[in-house]
């Protein structure tokens, strides 16, 4: 067990030196060996692992480098799917810090667009997690579908997707609700 938390420090640490490098290949780089790593079969190293990744990914979200982010938001979506006891607490976190991200003022493009990356992706990795907070969503989504950045409002529509998609398969009644408040937001958005 030693052994084994020696070799994975020194390979977290050069992680962690990839992730924060300067370039946009370093970050990548880092980023495709947590993916790689996230499925380690090692209990005694798996909360260690999904809080030390989960703290490195938000070294990259956001960044200055679009595919970076993209990236980044799958990785972590792959952690939130690979599942145990700290994982709702670290999607609960998540998910409340991008829904402030997509709903802040001054207008930060990299962070609202880190921001509707990250709910896409957990809302298609880990949809029971994420219903929870579909409410929110729906109420704060519209902001990143009226942002000025193009890329913000397809991946901000893109997460609204996999939210209706996780709502598919829940109660008709509560379904129905949901749709029917999106489409009149929307028929408002058309009046305005």
């Amino acid at each position: 067990a030693d052994e084994i938390e020696r070799v994975f420090g020194g390979i977290s640490r050069a992680i962690f030196e990839m992730v924060k490098g300067e370039t946009a290949a370093s970050k990548m780089a880092g980023l495709n060996a947590m993916d790689a790593l996230i499925e380690v079969e090692s209990e005694e190293l798996r909360a260690t692992l999904i809080t030390r990744f989960a703290n490195y990914l938000r070294l990259t979200l956001p960044c200055d480098d679009s595919p970076t982010m993209q990236l980044a938001a799958r990785v972590l979506g792959h952690l939130a799917r690979s599942g145990d006891a700290i994982t709702a607490d670290f999607v609960d976190f998540e998910v409340k810090r991008a829904l402030e991200a997509l709903a802040s003022s001054p207008r930060s493009e990299t962070r609202r667009l880190a921001a509707a990356l990250v709910l896409r992706e957990l809302a298609r990795s880990v949809p029971p997690l994420f219903y929870m907070h579909a409410p929110a969503f729906l109420r704060t989504m519209w902001w990143g579908v009226r942002d000025p950045s193009r890329q913000v409002r397809e991946h901000t529509v893109q997460a609204l997707r996999a939210v209706l998609a996780l709502l598919s398969v829940r109660s008709a009644r509560m379904r129905a609700k949901w749709v029917i408040a999106v489409y009149e937001e929307t028929m408002r958005g058309f009046e305005a």
